[in-house]
């Protein structure tokens, strides 16, 4: 059987791009913990949206090889085209929009160059917000049905948050249980032959 040469020519740079992707998702998380500061300042004290990047500051470390935070609250992260860091220059912006010091409430944004290392997270709006914004609830078109009865901005309670894992919760421990049962089966018919 003869293989096709042309396969390696395009399988190797997509990999590439695939492992360099995988290594930006440091630079994300690194952004997102200070985006977390920023945020906890801002609600402190949403008359200081001017300053509430102050004093913030992002471990260079791993495959971080640069990082700033503005005293308007704007992250900036880079990675380098070395091997120990992405593998490629990378600039991810993490900035506030939509502040409301009236109320207290910010959303963000983010954007990285070049585009086709970016997460999925990075190049798509929405899942942007919904990981920037963890109090987002809903993607589109919301009906007053949606809003009914919710606290906009409040957490869920425990007894809430545990209703809606209890499904995968089971699943996976009856799940492990029928796969440590059928695993025990085949080791005993195994002792049983030996």
């Amino acid at each position: 059987m003869m293989k096709n040469p042309n396969s390696a020519a395009v399988a190797l740079p997509a990999y590439q791009d695939y492992t360099i992707r995988a290594k930006v998702s440091e630079l994300i998380l690194a952004a997102s913990s200070a985006r977390t500061g920023i945020t906890e300042k801002f609600q402190t004290d949403p008359s200081s949206s001017a300053t509430m990047g102050t004093g913030m500051t992002i471990n260079v470390a791993g495959k971080i090889s640069g990082a700033t935070v503005g005293a308007a609250g704007t992250i900036e992260v880079t990675g380098a085209a070395t091997s120990t860091s992405t593998g490629a220059a990378i600039t991810l912006t993490v900035l506030p929009t939509s502040i409301n010091t009236a109320n207290g409430t910010m959303s963000w944004s983010c954007a990285g160059t070049p585009s086709k290392y970016m997460p999925a997270a990075a190049r798509l709006g929405e899942a942007t917000v919904g990981m920037l914004h963890p109090a987002t609830r809903t993607f589109g078109l919301v009906f007053s049905i949606d809003v009914q009865g919710a606290v906009i901005g409040a957490p869920l309670s425990f007894g809430q948050s545990l209703l809606l894992v209890w499904p995968q919760f089971t699943g996976l421990i009856a799940g492990a249980i029928v796969l440590f049962a059928v695993s025990y089966m085949a080791f005993q018919r195994q002792e049983v032959r030996a």
